[in-house]
């Protein structure tokens, strides 16, 4: 995920009016892939980590607070836009 910043931020700040569309494709391509990562591994990493009795608190924590993110990202985005 951190390693996809660097094109994320080049996708924000690209001029709008004068840019090549090849690279700014290849740049969105390989940083959405960087950034896109997260998700499966984590729960895979709190499979293998968790014991079998604490595992459904575990994945209960993990998409409560994935989906809070889900819900309350869009709204603090909007509040600061506006």
């Amino acid at each position: 995920v951190f390693l996809g910043i660097g094109p994320m931020y080049y996708l924000v700040n690209v001029p709008v009016g004068n840019f090549n569309i090849a690279p700014t494709l290849l740049v969105a391509f390989v940083g959405g892939g960087l950034a896109s990562v997260a998700g499966p591994n984590l729960r895979a990493a709190l499979l293998n980590v968790n014991l079998p009795e604490t595992r459904g608190v575990a994945f209960a924590l993990q998409t409560l607070t994935d989906d809070l993110g889900k819900g309350l990202g869009p709204f603090i985005v909007a509040w600061f836009i506006t």
